[in-house]
């Protein structure tokens, strides 16, 4: 059911602030995104900012509420980051605990952790979670058609070039078989853990920033409450090592770097597409090479956690391969990196639905 957004319209609201209360489920969200007064309200803000700049995530937003009954601004998986809060000691999990952080329904892959002026805020965008599905798809172990793995990967590069639209749940782009759709949900699911342990070792390492280098553009009316900082490259290799150590369970460890293992896998086979199309994309990079994160995965667990470094070497190989492929195909069908639509699972996909019409 959507809000009755008549009942805490004000009159005297400008067009920016009416936008921003169309995101809010009652008076009192309402007050909080337009005058925020501590980091859960900026989030919230940050939340109504984007939803409400955006008319396809609005779109999705209002299916939401119509199929929950909650708000536009809910965090439908707030639950990843209160799994990994549970693998951490005691002392951990009070630290991390009450830093306001959460998923961003937004068009930008990005995981950040935010210096605001109320404190810290962790946000990991909704955008990168689909990458990270349709990649891990795209190399699945399952027997599946070719075709699917090239169109899977296809969507993950376009949702990382922000030309993939993000419409998901109301224009799925194929049934993924259910026993397949668990396996990729599964390694989504260590690999976002792995990064909301990266953003929480940021902030528990007390890591010093450096303000001279944005790397994500202005979040609207908020600019002014929050600097995004370009983390030194020692900080980063610190905070992927500590997301691990951090976690106390040996099995949970385990399934965190190779979360990791597959996340960098990934980030490093879109970084060669793209750097072989535009060979200036690595100059706009601002954290250390993926291979050398990857190695340092490697080089830190493979001996307790009985790692391979020969098929630690293989997997770079075999993603090689797979990335010259998609370069291939992409050189041929520029439109792939270049048109803003969807891309679909062709071989999966139960009907053809029509923009506007169909949802």
């Amino acid at each position: 059911m959507s809000p009755n957004y008549e009942n805490f319209i004000d009159e005297n609201m400008d067009p920016r602030e009416l936008f921003l209360t169309m995101a809010c489920k009652d008076i009192e969200e309402r007050d909080k995104v337009l005058n925020p007064k501590n980091s859960y309200d900026l989030l919230l803000r940050m939340r109504a900012d984007i939803i409400t700049d955006h008319t396809r995530l609005y779109r999705v937003g209002l299916n939401r509420v119509r199929k929950s009954g909650k708000s536009m601004l809910d965090d439908p998986f707030k639950k990843d980051f209160q799994i990994y809060m549970s693998y951490l000691d005691e002392i951990d999990k009070m630290i991390v605990e009450d830093i306001p952080s959460g998923y961003i329904l937004d068009v930008i892959p990005e995981a950040q952790c935010m210096k605001t002026e109320f404190g810290n805020i962790i946000i990991i965008s909704e955008a990168l979670r689909y990458f990270i599905y349709y990649f891990s798809l795209s190399m699945t172990s399952f027997d599946i058609p070719i075709e699917i793995r090239i169109q899977a990967a296809l969507i993950a590069i376009r949702v990382m070039l922000e030309k993939e639209s993000m419409d998901f749940e109301l224009d799925p782009r194929g049934i993924v078989p259910k026993e397949i759709d668990c396996a990729i949900k599964e390694m989504t699911e260590a690999q976002i853990q792995f990064i909301i342990g990266h953003e929480y070792a940021h902030h528990r390492l007390a890591h010093e920033f450096s303000d001279t280098v944005r790397i994500s553009r202005s979040r609207g009316e908020i600019e002014e409450h929050i600097s995004i900082y370009n983390h030194a490259w020692k900080n980063e290799f610190e905070a992927d090592l500590e997301s691990i150590n951090a976690v106390t369970d040996t099995q949970k460890k385990n399934e965190l770097i190779h979360g990791s293992i597959h996340f960098f896998l990934a980030l490093y086979s879109f970084e060669k597409v793209m750097n072989s199309i535009d060979s200036s994309f690595q100059d706009i990079n601002t954290h250390p090479p993926t291979l050398q994160r990857y190695k340092n995965i490697i080089d830190n667990f493979s001996q307790d956690f009985f790692i391979d470094r020969k098929e630690s070497e293989e997997w770079i190989e075999y993603h090689d391969k797979f990335a010259d492929i998609i370069m291939k195909i992409i050189k041929e069908n520029k439109w792939f990196v270049e048109n803003y639509g969807s891309v679909y699972l062709e071989m999966w996909r139960d009907k053809v639905r029509i923009d506007r019409v169909d949802y």
